[in-house]
């Protein structure tokens, strides 16, 4: 019984340590959507900017909007700082800057938020 304990055990171990080990490094990568104040349906919604990057070839971990963290004014047509937030494989990171995204890092203070209903 002892050893069929540890035989499961191990082999749970080993799972998780395999499935761990096989992924990828990945980044978290944002681009502006383009969204202006007083113009809720402005900007690019996150499932366009998805497509944008699986048709460069770069596969998408996953997807989240989110805000820049900066002020902006509150005057009609101006940004509202709205971001869409991929995560992809670190290695195709310059790839995506080429396609006009940066990574997330760079934007002190963005922070992920709700995706807003289309």
């Amino acid at each position: 019984m002892r050893s069929l304990i540890f035989i499961i055990t191990l082999f749970a171990f080993a799972t998780a340590y395999a499935e761990t080990a096989s992924r990828e490094p990945s980044v978290k990568v944002l681009k502006y959507r383009g969204a202006v104040q007083c113009d809720q349906k402005s900007g690019t919604p996150p499932e366009i900017m998805r497509n944008e990057l699986v048709k460069a070839g770069i596969e998408v971990i996953s997807v989240a909007c989110g805000e820049d963290g900066r002020i902006h004014p509150m005057l009609c047509g101006t940004p509202t700082g709205a971001i869409n937030i991929f995560e992809i494989p670190q290695k195709k990171a310059a790839q995506a800057f080429t396609l006009g995204f940066a990574k997330l890092d760079s934007a002190s203070g963005a922070r992920e938020i709700p995706c807003p209903a289309q």
